[in-house]
């Protein structure tokens, strides 16, 4: 008997999801690693976040998968434009249950023969719901409840993207962080130099890198650095990386990383964001 062998042949590789059409994108998408890129999104869209930062270091080796086995920090995210010019995000962290909120604001683009740019700015709030101690001028301790006031954090960002060649993307993040530290006796606040780039090998493949000079109040933190790939199928961003920041939401990631760069204290980490 002869079966119908054709019919059963499976179909050769394919998008399941169209592309999405945006407007002028610098970076495809609207963060990079650990910082915002000036990329909106179009009215109406919905994008959903997810990213994994492993504690145990590479150099952990088998025992641990090289990180693989965890344990990890996570944050879910979700964004929505509210007009091709505005866009929200609420978002939460594994790390002391950190939940921000992020606002969006495309301020220009513009495309030129010789160079293509755009700028962006984000402001948020953070709420840290756990409690924290600290002692006194008497030496007592005093615990803050979870709704005190020093549990939240604010920041700002400006934005600059800059495309000086086809295959390049540049951009520059400088971000202000009030009350980097929730734990601290009195309130600090961080200037960061968030810098990072990609690399189109292909339309859907690139490279990635980031460097963030944490400029202020650096104590017991470093430099966030982080090299990777990025892949783009359709709707959906992955990127694979390696870093020394394992702290992933904006007021967590812009007060440094807890890790120098260097060959001990590299981790895993990854990002997908997927337009729903």
């Amino acid at each position: 008997m002869l079966w119908p062998t054709k019919s059963l042949a499976q179909p050769k590789w394919q998008r399941s999801d169209p592309e999405i059409e945006l407007g002028l994108q610098v970076f495809h998408s609207t963060k990079v690693l650990g910082l915002p890129t000036a990329a909106m999104l179009k009215t109406g869209d919905i994008e959903f976040e997810i990213s994994h930062r492993f504690v145990p270091p590479i150099t952990d080796g088998y025992d641990v998968l090289y990180g693989f086995d965890g344990p990890a920090r996570m944050r879910l995210a979700l964004g929505h434009a509210i007009n091709d010019a505005w866009m929200i995000t609420l978002g939460r962290s594994s790390i002391d249950a950190n939940t921000d909120l992020c606002i969006k604001h495309s301020l220009l683009q513009s495309k030129e023969s010789a160079m293509s740019y755009m700028a962006a700015v984000q402001a948020g709030v953070a709420w840290n719901p756990v409690e924290t101690s600290r002692r006194d001028h008497r030496d007592s301790v005093i615990i803050r409840p979870k709704s005190h006031s020093r549990h939240f954090q604010s920041f700002g960002q400006l934005i600059i993207d800059l495309q000086p060649h086809p295959r390049l993307a540049v951009g520059l993040v400088p971000s202000f962080l009030y009350n980097r530290d929730i734990s601290a006796r009195d309130i600090e606040n961080t200037f960061t130099l968030g810098t990072h780039g990609q690399w189109f090998v292909r339309s859907h493949l690139s490279f990635v890198g980031e460097y963030s000079f944490v400029l202020s109040n650096k104590s017991n933190s470093h430099n966030p650095v982080a090299l990777g790939l990025e892949l783009e199928t359709g709707a959906h961003i992955f990127e694979l990386f390696i870093t020394n920041q394992v702290r992933i939401n904006p007021s967590q990631y812009l007060a440094g990383a807890e890790f120098p760069f260097d060959a001990d204290n590299l981790r895993i980490g990854f990002l997908i964001n997927r337009i729903l």
